[in-house]
């Protein structure tokens, strides 16, 4: 256990070096204010982007530069506060009752370089003094944040995470619900840890209220895993305080939340149904001048059965191969169903005053790759669009 210099310890003030027995620190007059506004149900302070320029301690206590806010409160609740800071250094939080310090309300000395986070109750009326310090390590910026939460309400916290008892497709997107609503503009991915050896998990994370869904990358090229590897271990982290997610109410998770994913095969969500053309970009009253053309498909494909064919059609219904190129692309998107699209391009100018023939054969298979009708495109019938050139 480390003893902090102040007035708290009276017996070690000398050794600290403290000018008075009475104060944590030479109190600036005024004390530099914070101000609660209300917004969405909390109360929440503009965040403070300051810096200590000396970080030190004699074993004791602080011997480096150390910050002084107060902040009274406009109305009852849980009063959170959050310091976080980039460097290497170990920087600490206290709330106190007074300016001197003498009573402490909490204290966030972790003792490493992980960001603070308490949290109080308060009455209207109190003010609070939150103080700033850094024990060891790199001076530099840090910031403060802090929102005041009405009575009784529930700390912000992990309620609901999928049946991760069993393997979980590789497809299959994940939910999780919060005890909140979850700030919808905040960088999830780089709020959590979500990977197995050598791999990180890709994906789109999306944010409905208090609702946090992962969907997995989706394979695009023959050999592609996709976003999560089969037959894997996955380790997902929520991290606490600044380091992880944080609500629309500007709280932070109180506890670190660690969970093992176990991946499976791909599986087929509507498996009595084979992926179907629903869409075709150019019109075939069009002529078709050679742009890039894309093809919806209602389902994710298998990229190594997927193939285009480009033909000229000749005018006894002989078929002449043209050169085409293509890119099948079925990214996860957080509002709507899965789908695959392939955007076709010639890759040569097409013939004048030709009928050009574009064809997805019937061994093209949805994502799973299953052989059976069910899973192949049009029940195996495949696509074919017919274009004329100009």
């Amino acid at each position: 256990m480390r003893i902090r210099c102040g007035a708290w310890v009276a017996v070690l003030l000398a050794a600290c070096g403290s000018p008075s027995p009475s104060v944590l620190v030479p109190v600036p007059d005024p004390i530099p204010s914070l101000e609660l506004v209300l917004g969405d149900g909390s109360w929440s302070a503009e965040p403070v982007e300051d810096n200590l320029d000396t970080v030190s301690n004699n074993g004791l206590g602080y011997t480096g530069e150390i910050d002084l806010y107060e902040v009274t409160m406009p109305a009852p609740g849980r009063l959170q506060v959050s310091l976080s800071w980039e460097q290497a250094a170990d920087y600490d939080l206290i709330l106190a009752a007074d300016r001197e310090a003498i009573v402490r309300l909490a204290e966030g000395l972790t003792g490493n370089t992980l960001p603070e986070y308490l949290g109080v109750d308060v009455a209207s009326g109190q003010t609070i003094y939150v103080i700033v310090a850094g024990w060891e390590g790199t001076p530099g910026d840090y910031l403060l944040e802090m929102a005041l939460l009405p009575p009784g309400t529930q700390p912000f916290a992990l309620l609901e995470a999928p049946d991760l008892s069993a393997p979980v497709p590789r497809n299959e997107p994940l939910a999780f619900t919060f005890s909140a609503d979850l700030d919808p503009v905040q960088d999830v991915a780089a709020r959590l840890v979500f990977l197995t050896p050598g791999y990180s998990a890709e994906g789109v994370w999306c944010i409905d209220g208090s609702r946090l869904t992962f969907h997995p990358r989706l394979p695009e090229l023959p050999g592609d895993a996709g976003g999560l590897h089969g037959d894997a271990r996955y380790t997902l982290q929520f991290a606490r305080a600044a380091d992880g997610l944080r609500s629309a109410g500007g709280e932070y998770l109180h506890e670190v939340t660690t969970l093992e994913v176990e991946t499976g095969g791909f599986v087929d969500s509507t498996p009595d149904e084979p992926p179907r053309v629903s869409d075709v970009d150019h019109s075939t009253l069009e002529p078709w001048l050679g742009d890039a053309i894309t093809i919806t498909v209602l389902e994710p494909l298998d990229p190594g059965t997927t193939v285009v064919l480009l033909t000229q059609v000749g005018p006894g219904g002989q078929e002449t191969p043209l050169p085409v190129r293509y890119t099948l692309r079925q990214q996860q998107i957080c509002v709507g169903a899965q789908r695959a699209r392939i955007v076709v391009e010639p890759d040569a100018p097409l013939p004048p005053a030709a009928i050009v023939r574009l064809t997805l054969p019937g061994t093209v298979r949805g994502l799973t790759g299953d052989p059976g009708a069910q899973n192949l495109l049009n029940g195996g019938q495949g696509f074919r669009v017919d274009f004329a050139t100009p």
